[in-house]
């Protein structure tokens, strides 16, 4: 019985588990690349995603907040941390813009469709990205990096999650 003795064994053990990485269901998420390195975020169609940054101009906060939708994202508002800013983005005033008592502003109600976010990784920028309430530390994620993607995919359940 040539299966009882260890190394058969340990053989088998190792053969079902690589049958399980292979076998895993593919699961939602929102996929992040930048310098080469792939992260996965496990999501949800209707979950929201958040990118804020500092702006590279003004250097106040900056918060895009996006629906995840089952092939994309929908961009749904803005919030800027001074009139400036939110003024770079629409100097004629297309957009419903807010103006909070600290000093921000926002614009709401943009339902804007977004495939693949790229963007540069500028030295300085501090981006972050919040995904169904995982936050993710893109410079840290991705030191050196000088473009982030963001965009919607399937990964495997046991890869590459945060």
């Amino acid at each position: 019985m040539a299966w009882r003795s260890r190394p058969v064994q340990a053989g088998l053990l190792m053969a079902l588990c690589a049958l399980t990485l292979l076998l895993a269901p593919l699961q939602d998420a929102v996929v992040l690349t930048g310098q080469g390195e792939r992260r996965a975020v496990p999501c949800a169609p209707g979950d929201t995603m958040e990118l804020e940054f500092l702006h590279s101009m003004y250097h106040v906060p900056q918060r895009e907040t996006y629906l995840i939708r089952a092939e994309d994202f929908l961009l749904e508002g803005v919030y800027f941390g001074d009139a400036r800013a939110a003024l770079y983005y629409d100097a004629y005033g297309i957009y419903d813009m807010t103006a909070n008592a600290d000093g921000s502003y926002q614009i709401g109600r943009l339902a804007l469709p977004c495939g693949e976010l790229r963007f540069a990784a500028a030295h300085g920028t501090l981006y972050a990205v919040t995904v169904a309430g995982v936050r993710v530390d893109l410079n840290g994620a991705f030191p050196g990096s000088s473009h982030i993607t963001i965009r919607r995919g399937r990964t495997h359940l046991l890869s590459n999650i945060f």
